[in-house]
């Protein structure tokens, strides 16, 4: 089990997490990049960019099955 904060969020408390998941468990610190689906989803539905925020693959993938689409049942 990975643990990284979010931002905006206290550092990870492991002690609330129930065995074997505590021992388990590694709180990983990196800086935070301040992304997020809600970010993407947001801006796919408003006709912008994902360029700088995802690889071109990942938003042609998007784009291509509508997944973020603000009318998913017209998704192909």
């Amino acid at each position: 089990v990975v643990v990284v904060p979010r931002p905006g969020t206290a550092h990870a408390d492991l002690d609330h997490l129930d065995e074997p998941f505590r021992s388990a468990a590694r709180r990983l610190d990196i800086v935070p990049c301040g992304l997020s689906s809600t970010l993407l989803r947001r801006r796919i539905r408003q006709g912008r960019s994902l360029r700088y925020l995802t690889p071109d693959a990942v938003a042609r993938y998007l784009h291509a099955r509508r997944l973020y689409a603000a009318h998913p049942e017209e998704a192909p």
